[in-house]
């Protein structure tokens, strides 16, 4: 649980970087990189190395097993930040602020609970479970790296959405998936 007072510090220092001229969610990222520990840190400065998407799930997995992750309790901080902000912020810094740290931000605010990080790290060690490498195109669309060989079908059993709060109908590889799927 995020305390009263954590609360009240981490807001004071984006209100003070808002009063010098920064633009508020720049700071954001700042203040949670610092408060948020070493995983939070690497993800949103880009410096996080890891192969594959199963890479960073196991990472992410194995430091939720050594207890609760920092980043953890600042979550409801970056949501409320997040959802105060955003209205009052021009196009041009959401734009920005989402093409820099959106994405790496909403693995945090997206994290699914350990016990289904359990099974599914059960999965993709049995192979059970595979993961299609995603990524966007040079539209800024959605698209998997791993195209299916010449005639092969284009198809997955099941989709789990680790990446984001986009809705079916924005994203062209799952837009004519069945209604029924959603």
């Amino acid at each position: 649980m995020h305390s009263d007072a954590g609360r009240d510090a981490e807001r004071a220092v984006v209100n003070a970087a808002a009063r010098q001229g920064v633009k508020r969610l720049q700071c954001l990222a700042p203040v949670l990189a610092q408060q948020g520990g070493a995983s939070m840190a690497k993800a949103l400065n880009g410096s996080a190395s890891f192969r594959d998407g199963a890479d960073e799930f196991m990472a992410a997995w194995q430091e939720s097993e050594a207890g609760p992750a920092p980043w953890e309790r600042l979550m409801m901080f970056a949501i409320d930040a997040l959802n105060t902000e955003w209205p009052l912020t021009p196009a041009a810094e959401r734009g920005d602020f989402q093409q820099r740290i959106g994405a790496r931000l909403g693995r945090f605010i997206s994290a699914m609970p350990l016990r289904n990080a359990r099974i599914l790290a059960g999965m993709l060690a049995t192979g059970q479970l595979r993961l299609a490498a995603g990524g966007l195109d040079q539209a800024g669309r959605p698209s998997f790296d791993d195209a299916p060989p010449p005639g092969a079908p284009n198809q997955f059993d099941v989709i789990i959405n680790a990446t984001g709060l986009g809705r079916p109908a924005d994203d062209p590889s799952l837009r004519n998936l069945p209604a029924s799927v959603w």
